[in-house]
Formats: C-alpha cells, sequence, structure tokens
C-alpha cells in the first residue's frame, strides 16, 4: 500500500518491507495522484484506488473550458450536487491516498505512462518581492512566493469530450480510473449508491503553490502564450543547469476574453533560483529558443517532438507554433531592462486599534490547543536552516513520528514587529516555504480569528487529521466544547 500527499508518497507494500519517501511538490502532485494514471516506485506499478478526501463539503467551481479559465464560486453540498451544471466542477485538496499494485517494472520496458491531465489555476493575489522588466517594448515580471491556485479538471481526452472531473466517491474516496469500461464504472457508481445511499459524482483536485513565477502579461492568444513559454523553457534548459519540467507552465484565461496571462512557475517550494538565473541571462536563454525554433530537424510545420513537443505538454499541442514563437523571440530581442521593484503584496493587517496583546493571544491559543486533547506541543520552539535563511522560532511545535519532521503552527497578524511588518513578511514566507520542501506541516492561524469559533473549528479539524486522526479531527470540529473565548 502507498500513501501519497501533496508532497511525497510514503510506500510499504508486501514487496517492498521499508518505508521510503518521493517528494512531491503540490502542483506535481496535483497531475500524478490521480485516477488512471500509472506511479512507478521501487520497480513496481500503482494505481490510485482511494483518497483519504480532507474535507466533506468540496469546493464549486465554475469551469470555462473555451476560454481555459476557473473560478470557484462556492461550496458543493449534497442540495446542489444534484443540479450542477455541466460547467460546475465539485473539487478537493489533493490529499492522501492509497494505492493499488499492480506489476512489476520489467527490464524490456523503454516507455513509462502517463496520464495527459487539464490543469487550469489562477493567482490568489497575493505575492512575495519582485522585478519589473521591458523586453523590446513587452512587460515581464519576475516575483517570488506567488501564490497560486491549481485545478486538475480532469484528464484531457476527456475534458475535450465535454466530461469534466474524476469518479471518486465523495464518501469513501473510492475511485475507478475515468477510461475503465462504461460497465466497471456503472457497477462502481452503483455500488456506492446503494452501499452509501449518495450518488457518485465526478470530482477534481486542486492544489495551492506558493511559487516563483516569472509573467508574461497581456498575451494576445494562447498560442502565442504557449508557443514563448515553451520556446523560453527549452531555451532555459540549454543554458541552465536544469531538467525542462523542472519549471511548469501555466497560461490563465478570463472568462470573455482572448488576452491571457503565461506564467512559468518553479513549482520547488522555497524556490529553486532558477528563473532569476533565467532573467540575469536572458540574452543566451532568448538565443537557444530561437535555435530551437528555426531549425527544427524534422522541419515540421508548426510543432513536433523534434523541437517543442513533449508528452508531458500534450494537452496544448494544439497551441505550440515555433515559427510564431521565433517571429516574436526575434522581435523583443535579448535584451531584458529593469523597470522597477514590485513591493510584495499580502492580505491587508487587522486594524491595529483593539488588537490583542501578543500573551493574551497565546494563552487563548494554548488553552484553547490543551482543552481540545494536543498534548505535546513545545512553544517558540527554534529549528535552524543555516545560512541564508538562518532559522525560525515556531510559535508551537509537535514532534513528528518515528524522527519525522513536525507540524509547525504559528500564530500570525499579533503585531508590526511580529509576523506583520510587510518587510518582514517575504523572509517569513521563505522560511515557511522552507520548512514545507523539508516535509514540516505548517499551520498558519491569523490571532484576528481567535475569537472566531468556526474559524477555530476549521484549523483544529485541519491540525487534528494530522496529529490525532479522522474521526477526532471531525469530533473536534462537530463538538467545538473547547472553544472558549475570553
Amino acid at each position: 500500500m502507498i500513501y501519497s500527499n501533496r508532497d511525497f508518497c510514503r510506500i510499504n507494500s508486501s514487496e517492498d518491507e521499508n518505508d521510503f519517501k518521493l517528494p512531491r511538490p503540490p502542483a506535481n502532485a496535483l497531475r500524478e495522484y490521480v485516477p488512471g494514471n500509472l506511479i512507478y516506485a521501487n520497480g513496481h506499478r500503482y494505481v490510485v484506488r482511494q483518497f483519504h478526501l480532507e474535507v466533506d463539503a468540496p469546493a464549486l467551481f465554475q469551469v470555462d473550458t473555451l476560454n481555459e479559465a476557473v473560478s470557484e464560486i462556492g461550496t458543493a453540498t449534497s442540495s446542489n450536487l444534484s443540479t450542477l451544471s455541466s460547467t460546475m466542477l465539485p473539487a478537493v485538496p489533493i490529499c492522501d491516498a492509497e494505492l493499488a499494485h499492480v506489476s512489476r517494472i520489467t527490464d524490456e520496458e523503454d516507455y513509462r505512462f502517463q496520464l495527459p491531465v487539464t490543469v487550469y489555476g489562477y493567482e490568489l493575489d497575493r505575492h512575495g518581492p519582485g522585478k519589473r522588466f521591458d523586453w523590446g517594448g513587452r512587460d515581464v515580471t519576475l516575483r517570488r512566493g506567488v501564490h497560486l491556485r491549481l485545478v486538475n479538471i480532469g484528464a484531457t481526452r476527456k475534458v475535450s469530450e465535454g466530461q469534466l472531473g474524476y469518479p471518486v466517491s465523495l464518501v469513501t474516496g473510492q475511485s475507478r480510473s475515468p477510461f475503465a469500461s462504461k460497465r466497471e464504472l456503472d457497477e462502481f457508481a452503483k455500488m456506492q449508491e446503494l452501499r452509501y445511499g449518495k450518488k457518485l459524482h465526478h470530482i477534481g483536485f486542486y492544489a495551492d503553490s506558493v511559487s516563483d513565477a516569472l509573467a508574461l502579461p497581456g498575451c494576445s492568444s494562447r498560442e502565442e502564450a504557449y508557443s514563448l513559454l515553451e520556446a523560453l523553457r527549452v531555451g532555459m534548459t540549454r543554458v541552465i543547469e536544469m531538467e525542462r519540467e523542472d519549471v511548469g507552465i501555466l497560461v490563465m484565461g478570463e472568462v470573455g476574453s482572448n488576452e491571457v496571462t503565461g506564467l512559468l512557475y518553479d513549482p520547488m517550494p522555497g524556490g529553486s533560483g532558477l528563473l532569476a538565473q533565467a532573467c540575469e541571462r536572458w540574452s543566451e536563454v532568448v538565443s537557444e529558443a530561437i535555435a530551437v525554433t528555426e531549425t527544427c530537424p524534422s522541419g515540421c510545420v508548426q510543432s513536433c517532438a523534434d523541437c517543442l513537443q513533449i508528452f508531458r505538454n500534450a494537452y496544448y499541442h494544439r497551441f505550440l507554433d515555433r515559427r510564431k514563437a521565433a517571429e516574436l523571440l526575434k522581435e523583443w530581442g535579448g535584451g531584458l531592462t529593469l523597470q522597477h521593484d514590485i513591493p510584495p503584496k499580502m492580505p491587508e493587517a487587522p486594524a491595529q486599534e483593539g488588537k490583542m496583546p501578543v500573551n493574551k493571544a497565546e494563552d487563548l491559543l494554548k488553552g484553547m490547543l490543551e482543552r481540545a486533547g494536543f498534548s505535546g506541543g513545545r512553544w517558540q520552539y527554534d529549528i535552524q536552516f543555516g545560512k541564508p535563511l538562518g532559522g525560525t522560532s515556531v510559535d508551537v511545535y509537535f514532534d513528528g513520528d518515528d524522527g519525522d519532521p513536525g507540524v509547525c503552527v504559528y500564530l500570525d497578524g499579533l503585531s508590526e514587529h511580529i509576523h506583520g511588518n510587510p518587510e518582514t513578511a517575504a523572509k517569513d514566507r521563505a522560511i515557511r516555504d522552507e520548512l514545507r520542501s523539508r516535509h514540516y506541516e505548517v499551520f498558519e492561524i491569523p490571532a484576528s480569528e481567535l475569537l472566531n469559533r468556526d474559524a477555530m473549528a476549521g484549523h483544529f479539524f485541519r491540525l487534528a487529521r494530522i496529529l490525532m486522526g479522522k474521526e477526532r479531527a471531525k469530533s473536534l470540529r462537530d463538538d467545538p466544547a473547547w472553544f472558549a473565548p475570553p
């Protein structure tokens, strides 16, 4: 059995007695840990069979496949699930999953299947510091810590046929491949309804990613955005020591508009610095991008496997045009001129008047944790990274199992010199991204929510899922007797 979550798999099967981890940033897990895909690990193939769903009520998204746009419009409830239109998709956060063993990998294999999936996304209006550049008369921005919401709306071929999502039970988390036979899918749906009294629905998955991002706003079409981004990504691999998929591509559309924004984003928590290196060596990157788009060995008309196409970008093969990319790259050239710095954009800080004192806020949280049964927490716990980040003082820390990284809880927004100062916000974010990259779980509780019972019930539910298990988490959420504001 394999357990996977946003950033790792834990394998513990009959073939392998020892556990080990497979690092997966959330953006990558969103594409891999889905029904119908094959997972390759430790010489074996696996498929997803059951998800450990973290929420009872999925988020509800409006999907515009024409403009490749997605937006959250509320919560999917039992009452509205039965009346959803074909453009509405309930979706859950990518989460732990149990994978079923399929077979061993043989020495004769030279091809590994990966399911083409369709992922849309949008920014969550929060980012760290950055820079704005002029590239031959057009804007280019590089920002750290851009908060993105990525939504996997389904297998690409099924989406093109008008079917969104994957067959997953919201009661049990059990799933089947979207390409299973009609008979298997019908029997699966019938069994779920007979046993649990609820109809089976197709659902999507989403992940929130904090990524460094290089943006090309105002692209006139998807052909322009995808072709330029893919050409630049290939150019980066020829100049910088990196693999092609070390940076991702996201094209964000808007309902009712042909204009799109293209992003090259770094899915590694905390950032790997690849995009900054690309900007520093922009002329070389552009030169190599021109070379690959002008001189395809096969002389293809638009794109092929010898220039821009790979298996993982199959979703947008139809948009790739190497000649168009070459024309624009030559027009804008290899110069990248800094225009100005971009300040961080963070959520508005709570009003100063009436703000809760630091000690009182910590005492209030400590009391609620104790009443809820969270034991073993260590307050003001220091974790050191070394240069350049130094270290961090975690408000309350819970040890992990068997020496694994534990759970870090931060109480945010207490004062201007603790978490709330925009000048230190970027460093705080980098530190917390570094913790996540080292497989710590990081929770952020705004001090302004300490007096909000529903908000704290949500925080404690998610915290208890990790520290206490699913049943206890539900109990804390549904009966918040531990909540006792002053």
